[in-house]
């Protein structure tokens, strides 16, 4: 029998990524700003609570892929969320340079986390499974335990 607590984590993924896909499907001619950038709010939802309900059920080998974009689409959730408040209080919004600098917490982690890409699967494995909480000699292990206290 399915608890009741995997059925509703598993529920706001879904709802997360079926309104992002009615949000597009139905708005993605339009003009309408702010449906679609609630549509990727809501897609970004979707992944970040994904990954969330990865760690939280054990599947470690999903997350030795996706956890190096983990971090950055947590860190992407504000900036279009805020853009999306702009969209909803400035009818003719226009999204110039000035909005990037929002992002660039988001650019950094993902640069500082590159060396993640060079682990081997195992490595990748011991890590996200709880590893960096461990002593090791390896230095990219001990430089990415760094980057994910931070």
């Amino acid at each position: 029998m399915v608890s009741t607590d995997k059925i509703l984590s598993v529920l706001i993924v879904y709802q997360s990524l079926i309104f992002s896909l009615l949000f597009v499907f139905f708005y993605f001619k339009t003009l309408n700003k702010p449906f679609k950038t609630l549509s990727l709010f809501m897609f970004l939802n979707a992944i970040y609570f994904g990954f969330s309900l990865a760690y939280y059920y054990g599947n470690y080998e999903i997350l030795t892929v996706a956890y190096y974009l983990s971090l950055p689409v947590a860190l992407l959730l504000f900036p279009v969320f805020y853009i999306y408040i702009q969209s909803l209080t400035h009818r003719n919004l226009i999204i110039s340079y000035k909005y990037l600098y929002h992002f660039v917490p988001s650019i950094v982690v993902l640069l500082l986390n590159l060396p993640y890409l060079f682990l081997t699967y195992n490595e990748k494995l011991w890590f996200v499974s709880g590893g960096y909480g461990q002593i090791t000699d390896n230095m990219l292990l001990i430089y990415l335990k760094w980057i994910n206290r931070i």
